[in-house]
C-alpha cells in the first residue's frame, strides 16, 4: 500500500497547474445548467426583496404604512453568459416597479 503525493510546484512536474475556471475558459454546457439553476432563484429572491422594500411590506404581510399592494408578476427573460433566465417582475397596483439590479433592455454580463 503506497502513497504518492505529487506537488504541482515541483520543477520535475512542470509549471504549477491552475484548474480553476477563469474568464478566458468557456464554461461547459453542464456547468451552465448548474449555474443557471443557482442564479435564477437567487436573482428572483433579490428582486422580491427589493419589491418588498419599495412596497413597505412582504407578500401577505399587513402593514399600515405600506405604499401599495402587489398585483401579480410579469415575465422578464434575462440573457446572461450562462443562458436565458426566466424571471418574474412583481407588478404593483399603484405605481410601477423595475429592479435596480436589472437595467432595462440589458443583460447582466453587459453592465459596465
Amino acid at each position: 500500500m503506497g502513497f504518492s503525493l505529487e506537488c504541482s510546484s515541483d520543477p520535475r512536474n512542470g509549471p504549477p497547474q491552475d484548474d480553476r475556471p477563469g474568464p478566458a475558459r468557456p464554461v461547459a454546457s453542464a456547468d451552465r445548467d448548474q449555474l443557471r439553476l443557482i442564479l435564477e432563484p437567487g436573482i428572483q429572491r433579490l428582486i422580491e426583496i427589493e419589491a418588498s422594500a419599495v412596497i413597505g411590506a412582504d407578500p401577505y404581510e399587513r402593514a399600515a404604512d405600506r405604499a401599495t399592494h402587489r398585483n401579480g408578476h410579469r415575465p422578464k427573460p434575462l440573457d446572461t453568459g450562462v443562458g436565458r433566465l426566466e424571471l418574474q417582475i412583481p407588478k404593483l397596483r399603484v405605481g410601477s416597479f423595475f429592479p435596480t439590479l436589472l437595467e432595462p433592455r440589458r443583460g447582466l454580463d453587459r453592465r459596465s
